[in-house]
């Protein structure tokens, strides 16, 4: 190199400004970059004097399904195509979103019982907020008959990795299958979809059946007097009291006095879990009676009868037990007395036959029976109890000592 007329003591700086004066090309090299992460520079290069600043425009993006955690990438800015040293790494980390799944309990009554999910932001809390928008969807559980529907945007500050999403649950005493309904993320503004869905469990608590229960101090051919509960099912509180009665069935005269009859259901808040103990219960009672015909009397002192459907300990949890008693005071055919008491007993009449404390147990129910006369053309019976338990439409073999 010639330096004309540059005097001794300026050599170097002549040097210095000769160099700034020569023309480099600058090119941003990739010479790696995890597989999740594209990069890119523009312009492609640039050409500046040497010692002067080359600027570019560094773009990275993370691919859509890149899990979270931290990825790297590797840029070497040559000049004129030869590698100077001048390499940078870039480190990016890309967090990601889920939402759980969650189980409640459906509830019987009062206020709506809270599913709450949780957003988690994985990969560890960043510098950046971090938002997503989150809907609820019908599944087998439907708004707003099993839950309110809710939707909105949660926000994660910096420093956050989880933020709670509760939906309203409503509670019902309608048995029915455990349902469920969903919650879904959509949107991410920082970070990516992980596990974009959560289901909701709604477990029922309901009892997988119901009681019923009546008791009929007199029914002679259909027309009753007496009744507690008529309607039976389901099994309610309930007590009536006749004081004199004169049926007729045909040429058979029923003449009754003080009749009384009650159902009792235990407990009466029958959405309270199913407990050793519960019950329906039905009563009836007639003090006197007298059953005439031609050639015949009957005479009764106080006859009664009782039924139950109780849950008791059996294998597996509570089941239903069905039980019945009835009683007779005093029995009088034709001025002759009958030992009768409480057993089962059937005697033959000229118009028919008299069954004396009878009971039938079958599909559920229990029937306790103190008195039935049946003859060709009628039947008569006095002091009926019956107990009984039904499944529901999600359980049809199903009972209320369970849920």
């Amino acid at each position: 190199m010639l330096l004309d007329h540059v005097p001794s003591n300026q050599v170097s700086q002549a040097i210095l400004n000769g160099i700034k004066s020569i023309e480099v090309t600058v090119a941003p090299k990739v010479t790696g970059c995890d597989p999740q992460l594209t990069l890119t520079n523009a312009p492609a290069s640039v050409k500046v004097n040497s010692g002067d600043v080359a600027t570019f425009t560094e773009t990275v993006a993370a691919a859509a399904d890149a899990a979270p955690g931290t990825y790297h990438c590797t840029v070497d800015c040559q000049v004129d195509g030869v590698s100077r040293g001048f390499v940078e790494t870039t480190t990016v980390r890309v967090p990601g979103l889920s939402i759980d799944d969650v189980t409640v309990t459906e509830g019987s009554g009062g206020a709506p019982v809270p599913a709450t999910f949780t957003v988690s932001l994985l990969g560890g809390a960043g510098p950046n907020p971090v938002s997503v928008h989150y809907a609820t969807a019908n599944g087998t559980a439907t708004a707003p008959a099993d839950y309110q529907a809710a939707s909105g945007d949660v926000t994660f500050a910096p420093g956050e990795t989880s933020k709670p999403v509760t939906v309203p649950v409503d509670p019902d005493t309608v048995d029915e299958p455990d349902e469920t309904f969903t919650v879904t993320l959509s949107n991410p503004i920082g970070a990516g979809l992980v596990d974009p869905t959560g289901v909701a469990t709604i477990v029922d608590d309901d009892r997988d059946g119901v009681f019923s229960c009546t008791g009929t101090a007199a029914n002679v051919i259909g027309i009753t007097a007496a009744v507690a509960n008529p309607a039976n099912l389901p099994c309610a509180d309930d007590s009536k009291t006749v004081l004199d009665t004169t049926l007729n069935a045909g040429l058979i005269k029923v003449q009754t006095h003080a009749l009384t009859s009650s159902t009792d259901l235990f407990p009466d808040d029958q959405s309270a879990a199913p407990a050793a103990g519960d019950q329906a219960k039905a009563s009836a009672k007639v003090d006197k009676t007298v059953i005439s015909t031609l050639g015949l009397t009957i005479e009764l002192g106080v006859i009664q009868s009782e039924a139950a459907a109780t849950c008791r300990p059996a294998p597996g949890g509570l089941a239903p037990a069905l039980t019945g008693s009835s009683n007779i005071a005093s029995l009088k055919i034709n001025g002759v007395p009958v030992t009768v008491g409480s057993a089962p007993l059937t005697l033959a009449l000229v118009i028919g036959s008299l069954k004396l404390n009878g009971q039938t147990i079958a599909d559920g129910v229990v029937k306790q029976q103190a008195v039935a006369l049946e003859t060709p053309l009628a039947k008569i019976v006095l002091a009926e109890s019956q107990a009984d338990v039904h499944g529901t439409a999600a359980h049809p073999a199903g009972h209320p000592c369970r849920r």
